[in-house]
């Protein structure tokens, strides 16, 4: 184990720790969102032709929830690449250390 390291390569770790953590936030909202999503699906069904106000806010909504389900999709293989950029550090995994 180094016993230094610059301050570029801290900040970096610092940066890529800070990334992980937003991923497994947003990993830990996908169950909600995907009802979200769903009930929004759903009531877009709902909703007459003439009442398009309300469709244009309902469609709206979807779409921001959809953006933010298919980003939470997609954070679990984004936090296995930050991991792998981890070890460019020398940070490995539990299992990995133990090996």
């Amino acid at each position: 184990m180094a016993d230094y390291m610059d301050l570029n390569s801290v900040e970096e770790i610092h940066r890529i720790y800070s990334d992980i953590n937003e991923q497994k936030a947003l990993v830990a909202k996908l169950p909600g969102l995907r009802a979200q999503y769903e009930d929004l699906v759903n009531e877009l069904y709902e909703i007459s032709p003439a009442d398009s106000r309300t469709g244009e806010e309902i469609s709206n909504q979807a779409l921001e929830v959809g953006k933010e389900l298919a980003a939470a999709i997609h954070a679990s293989s984004r936090i296995q690449q930050l991991e792998e950029e981890l070890m460019r550090y020398g940070i490995q995994q539990p299992a990995e250390q133990a090996a």
